[in-house]
């Protein structure tokens, strides 16, 4: 991870104003969340993100999983002639209208897939859409079966 500079480093923080912090001796404007309830800092938070590390580094397995996963996500999305980049595990399905968008949502959950249906004011009017994610935990049956029923729906609505 070092040699390809995907390591991320962290850098002590020490507050100035509730949106300027010190980092390594230089003011700075932070556009990043902040620390949530003061949790960021509570040992056993920190010594969980520590242990999560090092699984993901002795382990590159579930990496490896999560990856194929969003290529066969991806590759079927495009098949059914949807936008998909399967840059990252979730995948924005626009399909414009609100009661589209919760229409198609509610049959999937019907037919045993929950995907979200998100609408405005969190996105544009008229793009509302599915939200829909995958992991590496999925199977490649999994993914097919919604694929399948996505496709489904998309005709009945």
């Amino acid at each position: 991870m070092e040699e390809k500079k995907l390591r991320r480093y962290l850098h002590p923080l020490l507050p100035l104003a509730p949106h300027r912090a010190l980092s390594r001796g230089r003011e700075v404007v932070l556009f990043c969340s902040n620390n949530y309830l003061g949790l960021t800092h509570h040992p056993r938070v920190i010594a969980a993100a520590i242990s999560a590390l090092r699984v993901l580094e002795e382990d590159p397995e579930p990496q490896a999983r999560l990856k194929a996963n969003i290529s066969r996500l991806a590759e079927g999305l495009k098949a059914l002639g949807l936008p998909a980049s399967g840059e990252t595990p979730i995948f924005p399905v626009v399909l414009g209208s609100e009661g589209r968008a919760l229409k198609v949502a509610s049959l999937l959950f019907a037919k045993g897939f929950y995907v979200p249906a998100i609408r405005p004011p969190t996105v544009p009017p008229g793009t509302a859409r599915l939200r829909v994610s995958v992991n590496a935990l999925h199977t490649p049956y999994e993914i097919d079966s919604f694929l399948k029923a996505l496709a489904e729906t998309l005709k009945e609505v």
